[in-house]
Parts: structure tokens; sequence; C-alpha cells
């Protein structure tokens, strides 16, 4: 039901207001501060008075130019005040109409409506201010006082509408600074911006509240594109669901992780499907300068009173890391009082509207705040299938080759902002041919990972061998086949490839992936290891559940490098990083393959979780006339066929090397030129035995 406006505003006609709109307010709640509340002392001082706004707000300009008759001035104070409070006043047109559509938004009372607009004006005119510093500093008990002289309110009701449980600081439209004595002003403490929304034209109610929340954008991406997090995606929006059925208070759920990594993209894909209305916190004003942290909360709290009576309705808080600032690095301590620590604690126990807060980190966000999350969601970058699908998602309409997308897919730090704001350069440059936007894409790309420190796209992606593959190749110290029909009927095992570099350990793992018909999941030592303590266990954890979420075949390069044998440590994290992956290996229902070439190096634990340890050797002289014959252009003369098999640590690597080598320079691959490329190969290789292996 609408509510009745406020009867001390707008049942009087309106006289000053041809002058200056409100200076008849002004005027009379001055001479109530001088006349009745005893501000006189201050103002009228022995020969002067201590303000001439306030002089020309009560229309007596002439009298600073005259000598001071202090008791006839006394009495001319009064007889004017008598005067005015006969006369009819009210708020400025602007100002009455907009409090009203406050009143009527936030049900505001009669007593808190004169509050909010007495506010208003108090932080926006010079004379209103210098009259009440005539009242000298405030505790809360004085305040309330002369606040009840000034708009003719009782000091029960005055208390009551400035109490901590009131509509004014629920909503923190007014908020009574309860700890300090202050001047007037700085006791009433005013949101940001809202004077000057509530002083401009009328505008409709949705317009009025734009500093402080939106209408929430439209999800760009869906819930196929967040299937690496469709679990805890199912729970969040269940949970939410069930909040808006029941009417919950308190609903509180926390998403953070890496700038663009899809957070608030995901809450605005949820809400979409829930078939509710998504509000956004906004970040700037109407000027476009960054709200402070304690106007975005205020702004926060404000949205919480307004849009529970919208339904059904989820607000979007984003960015709060700026909310709760970083103390740890001397930032500004905002809300981190016990007093202020306080309500948040409570406004967080009791917000009407369910509320998504999303932070880039929370590592210093105080421990109380956190434990009144309902649900906290660290939201991980997208693993290769979901970058795959965010890739396809925002490419849709720019021509690409589908063997780029699967590249592109490769790279573990490619996250859906990087893709979104590419896609939005190259759909502008408008390319009609594959190649061109592709080039365009990754130099797009490669310009953002630069600057945030991350490899380029190239440099993280593995170049396929330019050599074909086969079992037929590989110098094992096992039954191949046999091991690969196993594997495919198992899907399951902790297994190490030890060994030679180039002799066909990794792309052994990739083929056996292939057979069993699940994705590839590759990392290297250099993937995992940190420089933060804890950071090698956090990212080794982390891989085994990427590994298990996308049912990946998981491969580690480098393994000596984290399974290093612990007798050998010389700090603590050495050892716990090998405990950690022990303990991963342990649980993983799943493949999972370590390759080193320094199986010695290897804790003696480890060595006793691995299922098979295969070990590869260097090709047979009758494999390296094989892969002569397959990679050649041309047969092999005897002398090129003698060659070849007295030719010792050679390695399907070293073809691969070759091919590649033969390729940059415009060579034909003949079999004499690729014995002497690989007779270079093999001279540069350490530790590479001086007898002859095959015809001797």
């Amino acid at each position: 039901m609408k509510q009745k406006t406020n009867r001390k505003f707008t049942s009087i006609k309106l006289d000053h207001e041809a002058i200056k709109p409100g200076a008849g307010i002004i005027e009379l709640w001055c001479l109530r501060m001088l006349v009745q509340h005893g501000g006189h002392r201050k103002f009228v001082t022995k020969d002067s008075f201590s303000s001439d706004e306030v002089l020309s707000a009560l229309s007596l300009e002439e009298y600073g130019e005259k000598d001071l008759d202090r008791p006839a001035f006394m009495k001319l104070l009064k007889e004017r005040h008598a005067s005015v409070e006969k006369a009819a006043h009210t708020l400025p047109s602007n100002l009455k109409s907009n409090v009203a559509v406050v009143q009527e938004q936030l049900s505001l009372n009669d007593v808190e409506a004169s509050i909010l607009a007495f506010t208003i004006m108090l932080h926006t005119e010079e004379a209103l201010e210098e009259c009440t510093d005539t009242l000298g500093q405030l505790d809360k008990n004085k305040l309330i006082r002369a606040l009840s002289t000034i708009l003719d309110y009782p000091q029960q009701k005055i208390a009551s509408a400035l109490a901590v449980k009131g509509q004014l600081a629920l909503s923190g439209l007014v908020k009574l600074d309860q700890d300090w004595t202050r001047d007037m002003k700085s006791k009433l403490d005013l949101m940001s911006g809202l004077a000057d929304n509530l002083m401009s034209p009328r505008v409709d109610p949705g317009s009025l509240f734009s500093n402080c929340y939106f209408e929430g954008l439209s999800p760009k991406l869906n819930s196929e594109d967040f299937m690496h997090l469709k679990e805890h995606y199912k729970m969040v929006k269940k949970y939410l669901e069930g909040a808006l059925a029941d009417r919950t208070e308190g609903v509180n759920i926390l998403v953070h992780g890496l700038p663009g990594s899809g957070k608030s993209e995901m809450v605005r894909s949820i809400v979409h499907e829930m078939d509710a209305q998504l509000f956004e916190i906004s970040m700037e004003d109407s000027d476009g300068d960054a709200l402070s942290s304690n106007a975005r909360f205020s702004a926060y709290q404000l949205s919480q009173q307004i849009l529970k009576r919208t339904e059904p309705a989820v607000i979007l808080f984003d960015e709060i890391e700026d909310v709760f600032p970083d103390e740890g690095r001397g930032e500004k301590k905002g809300y981190s009082s016990t007093t202020k620590k306080a309500w948040i604690n409570k406004l967080m126990e009791t917000n009407p509207v369910p509320a998504l807060w999303l932070s880039n980190k929370v590592y210093h966000i105080d421990p109380a705040f956190l434990r009144r999350f309902d649900y906290v969601l660290e939201m991980p970058t997208p693993n290769k299938s979901g970058r795959k699908r965010i890739l396809d998602h925002y490419l849709e309409g720019i021509t690409v080759s589908a063997q780029w997308i699967e590249k592109m897919s490769e790279h573990e730090h490619l996250l859906p902002a990087h893709v979104e704001k590419a896609t939005k350069v190259a759909g502008l440059l408008n390319h009609d041919d594959a190649h061109a936007n592709e080039k365009e894409l990754e130099r797009v790309l490669n310009g953002m990972m630069k600057i945030l420190g991350r490899p380029k796209i190239q440099e993280n992606i593995r170049v396929k061998a330019s050599t074909s593959y086969s079992l037929d190749y590989l110098n094992t110290n096992v039954d191949m086949p046999r091991l690969v029909e196993g594997l495919k009927r198992s899907q399951r095992g902790n297994l190490c490839f030890y060994g030679a570099p180039g002799t066909g350990k990794t792309a052994l793992a990739g083929y056996i992936a292939k057979q069993m018909d699940r994705p590839l999941l590759s990392k290297k030592a250099s993937d995992i290891l940190s420089m933060w303590v804890g950071g090698s266990e956090q990212n080794i954890a982390k891989m085994f559940e990427e590994a298990r979420e996308e049912k990946a075949v998981l491969v580690l390069d480098e393994a000596d490098s984290l399974l290093r044998d612990r007798r050998n440590a010389n700090q603590s994290w050495e050892v716990t990083q090998v405990n950690e992956l022990l303990v991963q290996m342990e649980n993983f229902d799943g493949l999972f393959i370590c390759s080193t070439n320094l199986m010695d190096d290897l804790d003696q634990a480890s060595l006793r979780r691995f299922a098979i340890k295969v070990e590869f050797d260097f090709l047979k002289p009758e494999q390296a006339l094989a892969m002569l014959r397959k990679e050649s252009i041309a047969e092999p003369s005897m002398l090129d066929r003698r060659a070849i098999t007295s030719m010792n640590s050679l390695a399907p690597g070293d073809f691969a090397a070759v091919k590649k080598r033969l390729d940059i320079l415009g060579l034909d691959a003949t079999p004499d030129v690729m014995i002497t490329e690989l007779r270079a190969e093999v001279a540069v290789k350490s530790g590479t035995k001086n007898c002859a292996i095959g015809f001797l």
C-alpha cells in the first residue's frame, strides 16, 4: 500500500522557491536551530556573526553591515521565527518528488522521509551546514534532540528512525555514526551519490537507483560451456531455486577464481536458466567515476531493501576484493572495525535477496566474513574440452578451421575473457580467409598472454611429430601390443616410462589415449612446480582433478623433478610434494603415466606405485632401417643400409628432428641426406657409446 507523503513538507505552499528552491524550508530549519535549540549562542557573537551564509539564508544580509545590537537582533530573530512558523514552506520540487518515490519504494514512514530529505539538504546546502555547526559537536543523544527540534518530531520517533534496525540504516541511505562525537553532517552519513540523484529532476524509480544497481547483463555462455563445473553448476542453481521458493534469508554464495575465468558469465547463465531476474551492483556512478568500497557496500545494502519486493530476484556483487580491502598490504581498512564487522556479519545473515559474491582473490578476507558464505566455489580454469566449447561458442560466425580450434584448446592458460576479447577484434577485422583470422586471433591472444606473464600460444602447444607413428619403432622391455590391449580393457593403472630422450615415451602415451578413446591431458613438471610454499601440492591435486573431470589419460613428463628421492631432500617442501603426488596416484581411478629420463633419481616408494615400468631403448638395427625406408623418399642403397644399421644411439625422435630440419632447409628426404643428418644428430648426444651395433 502506498505510504502517505510527509505532512511536514507536502501540505505547505512554497514561498521562496521563486528566489531559490528550498530557501523557505532552510530558513525555517535555521531559525529553529538558532532560536529553539540555542544555536544563537555561537551564531551571534559579541560584535559579529559566525556565518554570512546563514545571514543570507535568513534574508538578513543588511545586518552584517550594521553595528550589532545583540538584544535587538535576538528580538528580531524570535519575531522572525514566529512569523516563519506560520508561513508555508516545502522542499525543492525535485527533491520532494524524488523523496516520495524513495518513500514508496522502501516503505519509509514520515519521520524517516523527513530525516532523509533534511540530510540531503544538509549535504548540499552550505548555509544549512554552517547553521548546524552552531550546535557544536554532537553525540547520539544530542543529535536526536537537535533533529527533534529542527523537524518537529518527538525524540522517540527520531531515535527509532535512526536505529540500526530502522529502514534508513538497513537500506544504507542514512547511517548514524554511533561511536564518535562529531558535527551534524559527519554524524549523518549519507549514501554516496544519493544527494545528486535526489536533487535532480524527477526520474523514474528504475534510473533513480542506477548508481546502486542495474539489470543484469544477458549471458553470452550457457550451461554447456561450464561442463567442467557440471556438479557445482547444478548445485548452485538448485540451491538458489529453493531459496527463492521458500523466501530464505541470508543466502550468500562466494565464487572466486582468476580474472576472466568466467565467474560472472556462469552466474548470469544460472540465473537466466532459473527464469529469475538478475541485478548487478554498480561499480561506477553516473559520471563514470569508480565507486569507493564503502559506496559499493551501501549500494548493495540499498538494493537488498528495494529488490526484496521484486520476485524472483538474485543479486550479483562482483569484485568484492575491493569491498574487503587487503589490510596486509596497507590498504584502507574500510569495514575492519569491530562494530562494522558485526554489522556486515548481520547483513549477510539477514539479506532477503539471495546474493552471489564474486572475487578474484579471497586470501585477505577476514575468516569471520568467509564463514557467512553458505557455499564457496573456486572457479577453475576450463579444461581442454571446456576451452574447446568456449572457442566454438565465441567463434561462431568467424571463419577458422576445426584443426586450429583443436590446437588452441590445448593452451591451458586460455580463459573465456581472453577468447571473448580476441573474437571481438577478429569480428571487426572481418577476414573471409580462415588463415588470416587465425593469425589475427593468435596475435591478439599472444599479446594478452605476454602482459599476463603466460606462455605464448605456440610455445605451450606441442607440435605434432613430422614422422608417422607405429609400435614397430619402439624398443621396450614389454610386449607393447599386449599392454595397449590390456589398458583398453582395464582403463586404469599407474605406468612409468623411462629411458633416453627421443625413444618414444610421450608419443606412446598419446597413442594409448587414442586407442582407449580418451582425451590426453599432458603436463610437464614446469607446469606443476610453484615458487610458493604449498603451491606445487595444490597444482598436483588440480592436475588429477582435471583428469577425473575430463576422463583423460594423465601424462606427467619430467616426473623425476616431482618424484625425486626423499632421502636426498634438503627442504621440507621437497618431501611434501612427493607425498602429495603419491597420495593422488593411489586415489586416481584412471590411467596415469609418468615419463622420465632419470629413472635412478625417482623415490623408491614411488616405484612400488607403478604397476608397470616400461624401459625404452634406442632403435634396434632392423628398426632403424625400417624407419629410414618409411621416412625417406627413395629405397636406401646397400651402402645406406649398412650406414643406418651401424649407427648407434639412434631414436625415433632423431628421425622427427631431421624431418623438421629438412623441411626448414627445403631439402628432399633422400636416404643419403637423411643419413648425413642423422649422424649429426647422434653426434651431439651426450654419453653416446663409441662401439657400433649391427654389422661388425
